[in-house]
Order: structure tokens, then sequence, then C-alpha cells
């Protein structure tokens, strides 16, 4: 009955809420263990397995990024029909799509490399657009039925749920595959990858939305959606924010495993080194939510674009037995990512009205096509440089130092495009960084003082 209520124009209930930002959490989990199972990390395995190099390797993690423009095609059905009724149809279809994800391990053998190295492509171009179309719905969704006022604890909730499963289906995977994994063992993680992508289905059934349009609803066309985003200063800033972020954060990843491959690293403590990104998120996702609620997204922003340059750029000194010391550059690196996430979905979020909620998918449209060449053009970068030997770090690979500090030194770009979307009357990161720290100082005070005063003594007050 509440359905039909809200089928007819009114407001979604405090149960409805309830009920569909739990579904959202099982749909968030379910997502996770199986693009886990199909994403980035485990199909580069895959690839190198399969004799892939750098340029392969980057033209992979664009086929994992850039066919997210495809929900370009879904913004209109969104409007008319509903976020579920795209979600579900095509999250249906991706499902199918993954099918050929199968037949690879019975064929790598059998085949040539290039055509099996075929097949892996295609099969991610064809599930990456399909499941993108589907999640055109996602974000307007969560719009409708997350309230203002908790936007940062639900998405660092959210977040933490989401990043706890991959961790511990990395873990797994880790575990299963071992140093030098048989491909009868990345059949099984295929497998997997299917069932929770059915499980996602399944639970966007009893979730309630705002009511759609209707079919016979007039909908702005693709030209007019753009255009409303580089006629209106403010979005046109959040959008380069966005997209400057997204590369500069995404386009090393695959090449960090290559990176660890090349030093002898197993496969088994590869995935399990990316699975501190979920460490990463699962321990400061909470606190991040938070602190952006409290203190706003300046702060955060701050300092998150101070950290990631430089635990990017400490790889450089990463070398053949440097297990540890890269188990903490995957889980300082997620830490940091993690709040400037938290800051850009809130961002998003209050910057885009209800009624205009396409805007945000314009706005990912934009930085996952720039994102998706990023990976490319840095594998054809590292290629050029081959041979180059610099001996910045304890190994000879000095194409990949130089690839390092060039990611390092990205992250200045959105920082400084940070500034036309912050809300001057925010906190800043040293004021922030103040009422954090005031518990410690509190103790160490009595003992420590600073030209005759307490650290940070007139800033705490003032706070």
């Amino acid at each position: 009955m509440g359905e039909k209520n809200n089928r007819r124009g009114n407001r979604i209930t405090a149960q409805q809420r309830r009920r569909s930002m739990s579904c959202a959490k099982i749909y968030a989990l379910s997502q996770v263990i199986g693009f886990t199972c199909v994403g980035t990390n485990t199909l580069s395995l895959v690839a190198i397995k399969l004799g892939a190099g750098e340029v392969v390797l980057g033209l992979l993690s664009m086929m994992m990024i850039s066919t997210l423009v495809f929900r370009v095609f879904t913004m209109s059905a969104v409007e008319k029909y509903g976020k579920k009724h795209v979600i579900i149809l095509w999250q249906g279809i991706a499902i199918v799509c993954c099918v050929p994800f199968l037949i690879i391990p019975f064929v790598a053998e059998k085949w040539a490399k290039e055509v099996t190295l075929g097949i892996l492509l295609v099969t991610v171009f064809a599930r990456v657009a399909t499941a993108s179309m589907g999640n055109t719905g996602w974000f307007p969704f969560l719009q409708d039925i997350v309230p203002r006022r908790i936007t940062g604890r639900f998405f660092a909730s959210l977040r933490m749920t989401w990043q706890t499963a991959n961790l511990i289906t990395l873990l797994a995977i880790s575990w299963f595959l071992g140093k030098d994994a048989a491909w009868w063992k990345f059949e099984v993680v295929f497998v997997v990858a299917i069932l929770a992508y059915t499980v996602r289905i399944i639970s966007m059934i009893p979730t309630t939305e705002n009511p759609p349009k209707g079919k016979d609803a007039v909908t702005p066309k693709l030209r007019e959606r753009f255009g409303e985003i580089f006629s209106n200063r403010k979005l046109l800033g959040l959008t380069g924010f966005v997209t400057s972020y997204w590369i500069a954060a995404t386009m090393a990843t695959p090449f960090k495993i290559k990176y660890l491959k090349n030093l002898d690293y197993g496969d088994g403590f590869i995935i399990a080194a990316t699975a501190m990104i979920s460490a990463g998120a699962v321990v400061s996702l909470w606190a991040w939510g938070k602190l952006a609620d409290r203190f706003g997204n300046r702060s955060l922003l701050g300092l998150c674009h101070l950290g990631l340059p430089v635990v990017t750029g400490l790889w450089v000194l990463v070398g053949p037995q440097s297990h540890i010391f890269v188990l903490a550059l995957f889980l300082g690196w997620s830490v940091f990512n993690s709040g400037a996430g938290i800051a850009m979905i809130r961002l998003l979020m209050h910057n885009i009205p209800q009624e205009k909620q396409n805007q945000i998918n314009v706005i990912n449209v934009i930085g996952n096509f720039f994102m998706g060449l990023a990976p490319l053009a840095a594998g054809v970068f590292i290629s050029s440089l081959d041979g180059v030997d610099i001996r910045l770090g304890v190994t000879d690979m000095g194409h990949y130092h130089v690839f390092f500090l060039v990611s390092a030194a990205l992250f200045a770009v959105p920082y400084f495009a940070s500034m036309a979307v912050r809300n001057e009357r925010e906190s800043s990161t040293r004021e922030m960084m103040v009422v954090v720290t005031r518990p410690l100082l509190s103790m160490v005070g009595p003992v420590v003082k600073i030209n005759g005063r307490k650290p940070f003594e007139k800033d705490s007050k003032r706070s």
C-alpha cells in the first residue's frame, strides 16, 4: 500500500527510507564482491598471465572505466520509468555479458594468447557498458532515500560496507590463488562474481523511490544536458575537480600491479596488498564521514590532497623485498582517498538539485571518459620510457620511478581545481586538526609548552 501511495506522488515514508537504505547496503555489498572478482586487480593478473604488456594493461583499465560513459543512453529512461526499472533491467543484462569470462580458463592454453586477450577485452567492454547503463539510476536513487542531514555518515557507512566486503573478498582471492594460480582457480572466481551480481539485482526489488515522471514526459536532449553543465560556472568547476581527481587517483593502479609482478611478487601477495585499499577505507571512513558533516568538505580536501601525492611518490622506494612497505603504501593511499571521496560525494549531493538528478550522471560521464583515457596514456608513457635508468630507488626500473613521480605531481591539478568548489565558510584543515588533536594536546599540554604557552592554545580557544 505504501508503494502505491508513493507512486501517486507522496513523499517516501521514514519506514520506506530505512528499508531502502538497508537494501542499498546489500546492493553495494554484492556489487563489490562481484566487481572484485572481475575487477581491475583480478583481470590485470589474468592479462599479465596471458603475456600482456603495459599498453594492453592500460587498454584493459580504459575498458573498465571509459565504458561507464554509456550511462548517457539511459538518463531519459531513469526520469521516465524510474531508477529501479533501469537498474534491474541493465544489471541483469550485465550478468549475461559476464558469461564469456567463464570460457577464458578453458581456452587460455589452447588458443593463441592474442585471441584470449581479445575475448577478455571484449567481455570487459560489454559487461561494464551494460552495467553502467544500469548505474545511471544509482546515485539519483540514493539522493531520493538519504536525508541530507546524514549524507556524510550514510555514505561513510555505505562505503565501509562495500570496502569491508572488498577486503574480505580480496583476502579470500589472495589465499585461493596463491603465488602462481592455475586457470581453474580463476574459473571459480568468475562464478562467484556471477552469483554476487545476481544477489545485487534481487536486493533492489523491495526498495522505494520517488515516482518517475512517466513515459510520456518530455526530457532534455543529450546536448542540452551537457550544455547545462558547461554553461554553469559552479557545475563546470565541480566537473573539473571530479575529472582531474579521478585521473590522478586511478591512472597508476594497474601499473602498481605490473611493477610488483616485475619485481617477482606473487599473485597472492599482490591481491592481499590491494586489499589494504579496502582496509584503509574501513578504518577511516566512519571518522571521515563524521568530520565531513561537522567541518565540511574544505578541511578534508586540504588534508587529503597533501597525503595522496606523498604516498604515490613513495613508490619509487619499493624494492624486491619491500613487502611491509608496499602494504603501508596501499593502506595510506586508501585512507586519504577515502576522505577525498566522502568530500566529493557530499559536493555532488549538495550542489545538484533533486529535480536535475541526471546532472550527477553527466558529471560522472565526463569524468569517466577522461579517467578511462588516463591508464592508456600512462601505459604509452611508461613504454616510451623503457630503458631509462635514473636509480631513484633500489632497483634499475627507472621508467617506473619517473612515472610514479609524475603521478604524484598530478595531484596538484585537483587541489587547485577544488578551490573553485570549496565553501570558504567551512572550517579550514588547520581548524579541523586543532579540534581533532585536542584530546592529545590536553594530555601533553601540562608538560609540553612552546614559547611559554601550550601548542595551538590560541586556535583552540577560537575554535
